[in-house]
């Protein structure tokens, strides 16, 4: 498909998903699109909390840094 898009700039290209209701075949699809979501949504909370506990590391070691310069 990138190939076809990347060949005919000019032509929009549709992608269509046929899957017949109730199947083995939509049961994996729909297992697959869970499983990315979940890893995705896994990835966006990690990235939140390391970026969060960056922070206040280096609020501490600020406060610290300045504590220490005090009499």
């Amino acid at each position: 498909m990138q190939v076809y898009k990347a060949s005919n700039p000019g032509l929009g290209v549709r992608v269509y998903f046929m899957v017949y209701q109730m199947t083995a075949e939509e049961h994996k699809y729909l297992a697959s699109l869970r499983k990315e979501k979940d890893a995705f949504e896994k990835l966006i909370k990690e990235r939140g909390v390391s970026t969060h506990q960056l922070r206040r590391r280096s609020c501490h070691r600020i406060f610290a840094d300045n504590a220490a310069s005090y009499p």
